[in-house]
């Protein structure tokens, strides 16, 4: 529910990380079997479950209430994601990312106002990502500014956009993601800092390294310390999450989110990659510990 998604689109056409719009080192883009200097590539894979930005436990300000009321991760159970993207020789990109999710959006929305839902868990929603952006190359350093918008089919007042800004230098990479208006997804100004870095090892395995902090901006319209549609303070020890004030932890401004690393090796035979990702969990926005977390994935690569 928070913002993924930070993908680095500097290396062109290397088998690289994912942790676009939502998700986090899961993906893997591969060569394309057509060559080199082919724009197009595209994938589609499993993960065992998506967790995005690290948050794998809660989004909310005290105990886990699971997928089935709307909570984290994304999905607890395997979820299919597919995508594809154009990267031009003079920098351009542009792409798409999808993911299924093991809750519904929809119904989350409409609790926002209707207090008395309770089926979070039919209407499941499905994440999709555009995103479009230019890089600028000066020898082994790059800079990049692009855009991503978050749009999902069965969804209310989840749709949102956010800037994507980063600095490189050789496949160490910065980046600054800034959403633009307050929607399930977090506050208007909630930025995610990511320090990204791959390398490649011997026999096909590559390392990736995401260390990851956010900032949030603590009152908006679904996250913060008033109930902004009964138009009422929530009180002490007590937040806004989406459907009412629940007591437990409020708002901070900044957090540790998720340190992760990832394990990648391309198959040597086939368009594919197996992956595996340990997350060291952070904090969310009302600063309630994530749990430590091991993910696997499998990528087709076209």
């Amino acid at each position: 529910m928070q913002q993924k998604n930070q993908r680095n689109h500097a290396a062109k056409y290397q088998p690289r990380s994912y942790d676009f719009g939502m998700a986090t080192v899961l993906l893997f883009l591969a060569q394309p079997a057509s060559g080199a200097d082919a724009p197009f590539s595209a994938h589609a894979g499993l993960v065992s479950r998506y967790v995005a930005r690290g948050i794998t436990t809660t989004y909310f300000n005290g105990p886990p209430l699971g997928n089935k009321n709307a909570d984290a991760p994304e999905s607890a159970e395997p979820a299919a994601q597919w995508g594809f993207d154009y990267a031009a020789e003079q920098g351009w990109y542009a792409g798409y990312w999808a993911s299924m999710i093991n809750y519904s959006y929809l119904r989350l929305g409409q609790g926002y106002s209707d207090r008395g839902l309770t089926v979070f868990d039919d209407k499941k929603s499905i994440e999709n990502d555009v995103y479009a952006g230019y890089t600028w190359r000066f020898g082994e350093f790059s800079a990049s500014a692009g855009l991503t918008g978050y749009l999902y089919v069965n969804g209310k007042h989840a749709d949102n956009a956010e800037s994507r800004l980063t600095l490189g230098y050789k496949t160490l990479t910065l980046a600054a993601q800034t959403f633009f208006r307050d929607s399930l997804l977090g506050n208007a100004g909630d930025t995610y800092w990511s320090l990204n870095y791959r390398r490649d090892l011997p026999y096909g395995f590559s390392l990736d390294l995401i260390l990851a902090w956010s900032s949030y901006r603590r009152e908006g319209k679904f996250y913060g310390s008033r109930d902004t549609y009964l138009q009422i303070d929530c009180g002490p020890g007590a937040a806004m999450n989406v459907t009412g004030c629940f007591a437990g932890k409020t708002p901070r401004g900044q957090n540790f989110s998720h340190l992760t690393l990832g394990l990648n090796y391309r198959l040597p035979t086939l368009p594919a990659t197996l992956g595996v990702a340990g997350i060291i969990g952070g904090y969310n926005r009302f600063g309630v510990a994530q749990d430590n977390e091991i993910i696997g994935s499998l990528s087709l690569n076209y």
